[in-house]
């Protein structure tokens, strides 16, 4: 099961909007690295406005996943930019959906490692 979620995480790091519209949930928030909070359609506005990435920028490493409900999923995980090498500490909630695992929530913490 930790490889689907990873694999889900992953597909956001492309920044696609088919993927972005398919797996936020309606009210996806998330605190960014900034400290800045974000929503669904703020995350829609940026993937419309920008073209997706051909390949990933953030290196996801140290990834697990723990079933903390029925239905109900978290994800950690570090990702680490590849040109900057800033790192940071990530945990998602992940919620099953009419069938269809969804993120509905994110934070990124930033950090010094």
């Amino acid at each position: 099961m930790e490889n689907i979620f990873k694999e889900l995480e992953e597909l956001l790091l492309f920044y696609r909007k088919e993927d972005f519209k398919k797996l936020l949930d309606e009210n996806y928030e998330e605190i960014g690295v900034s400290g800045k909070i974000y929503n669904k359609a703020m995350e829609m506005d940026y993937v419309n406005s920008h073209q997706a990435l051909s390949e990933k920028k953030l290196i996801i490493s140290d990834f697990s996943s723990k079933e903390i409900g029925e239905n109900l999923i978290m994800n950690s995980f570090k990702t680490t930019d590849k040109s900057t090498n800033e790192a940071a500490f990530r945990t998602s909630l992940w919620k099953k959906v009419n069938g269809n695992w969804q993120i509905f929530f994110h934070q990124g913490t930033s950090t010094s490692e």
